[in-house]
């Protein structure tokens, strides 16, 4: 009999929560009025490539035309998608070379402790794959920023 009643209540339970309209995906710390893009960053086919860095894959995604633009986002619960709005307003003049960064996303995470020195690393082996020979603009935000730092 409690099978029974456990079964019914956990039915009734999901069939609560399938009934609750779909929110938005949101990153971290937006606001509940951000209405996102409409772009999946970090996980978009279309534009995303792979670069081998040392003892990982890292996964980058390249948007617009123009001068470089690097965008990292930050550590912890980061990732490219976060960094949305910029790279929805940057791309419309700008290229943007999105980077996943090591451990984070598509990002394999490697073997090796992780650094910023190996994360600057990183940053370079997307930029010789993504644009070989130019230099760019580097945006960070948190861990992302310190990466940025390292790399100048």
């Amino acid at each position: 009999m409690k099978k029974i009643i456990l079964s019914w209540m956990l039915f009734s339970s999901l069939s609560a929560v399938a009934q609750q309209p779909v929110q938005s995906l949101r990153a971290f710390m937006q606001p509940e009025t951000y209405q996102g893009s409409t772009i999946q960053y970090g996980n978009n086919h279309a534009a995303g490539h792979y670069v081998q860095a040392d003892d990982a894959r890292i996964y980058y995604e390249v948007y617009g035309k123009g001068e470089p633009v690097v965008v990292l986002h930050g550590g912890g619960v980061g990732c490219t998608y976060e960094m949305g709005q910029f790279i929805d307003s940057l791309s419309t003049t700008r290229q943007v070379i999105a980077i996943s960064t090591r451990g984070h996303g598509k990002s394999e995470i490697g073997t090796k402790p992780i650094s910023h020195e190996q994360r600057a690393n990183d940053i370079l082996a997307v930029m010789d794959a993504a644009i070989p020979g130019q230099a760019a603009v580097v945006l960070g935000f948190s861990d992302g920023a310190y990466s940025a730092y390292k790399l100048a």
